[in-house]
């Protein structure tokens, strides 16, 4: 749902505690100009939902906007969603994305934290297709074995209750990778993606998932 006027002027305070923010402005009933440094200010839709879908973004979305933010750092987006924007050259994501959009310039990239990640699920040398089918779940069509859903989570040291949390949200799948390149998950995380019956690592660990034909 869009935020009522007051909200705005709440998300525009917060936004000017960010560094190098020459100007935040609410744009009734549905918008906010951010401005970083003297670059030029992007216009961008708010939003404040548990999930978004195509249909909420077509709803409050206007030929202005450059960018749909949405509030809640626990919010998921569907696939449908992110390739609507992407096909109108719209960045997403939350308020840190937002910010970097805008300063560099670079509104339709995707959030910094899936870009690596999604990039090594396409060129990996099995694979055929990858189909977003929300921000953090992919279905990976392979040459030589079937296809696989590959969650993504980033955090440091893997924890068995991350594991749990992220079937639980985007289950089922196949591959959990956790593509922060540091720290290394919890034996008990280990022990709860077997007893899930997934693959649960970093890169190198999903590369040489990728690659078996099973």
């Amino acid at each position: 749902m869009p935020l009522r006027m007051d909200s705005l002027a709440w998300l525009a305070g917060a936004f000017s505690n960010f560094d190098n923010v020459a100007a935040a402005t609410p744009v009734p009933p549905v918008g906010l100009s951010l401005q970083i440094n003297e670059k030029p200010a992007v216009l961008s839709l708010i939003l404040h939902e548990k999930r978004i879908t195509r249909a909420i973004v077509e709803k409050y979305l206007n030929e202005d906007h450059e960018f749909v933010m949405n509030i809640p750092k626990a919010g998921v987006w569907d696939g449908t969603a992110i390739e609507y924007c992407q096909t109108l050259g719209l960045g997403w994501g939350g308020m840190g994305d937002l910010v970097v959009a805008a300063r560099d310039e670079q509104l339709s990239l995707q959030p910094k934290e899936y870009r690596w990640a999604t990039d090594m699920l396409r060129k990996h040398g099995n694979t055929l297709s990858v189909n977003r089918l929300m921000d953090r779940l992919f279905e990976v069509e392979r040459a030589n074995g079937p296809t696989l859903r590959v969650a993504l989570v980033k955090t440091y040291d893997l924890t068995a209750d991350e594991v749990r949390t992220a079937y639980d949200d985007y289950g089922p799948f196949s591959v959990l990778f956790d593509n922060n390149p540091n720290g290394r998950p919890t034996v008990e995380a280990l022990e709860a993606a077997a007893s899930l019956g997934i693959t649960s690592g970093k890169a190198k660990a999903v590369a040489r998932r990728l690659h078996e034909p099973h």
